[in-house]
């Protein structure tokens, strides 16, 4: 993540559903001095969007391509 150019306080959303590798990156982001935002994998495009924009996200991370596709449209 420090790779990637997260600072500490920098805000990362995680978009995934509930599993081992979802807990392993909320760690992983607290470690790298940043603050994650969790968004739920069944969120809107319009909910998503509020969700980045209203915590204003530097890098997203989210589990399928469905979910990438939801979040790069926004």
């Amino acid at each position: 993540l420090v790779a990637l150019g997260v600072e500490p306080g920098d805000r990362v959303s995680i978009m995934s559903r509930t599993r081992y590798e979802w807990t392993l990156l909320d760690f992983a982001v607290w470690a790298a001095g940043g603050v994650p935002v969790p968004v739920y994998e069944t969120s809107s495009a319009e909910q998503v969007a509020w969700i980045l924009s209203d915590a204003d996200v530097r890098l997203a991370v989210v589990e399928t391509s469905a979910h990438a596709a939801v979040t790069e449209s926004v």
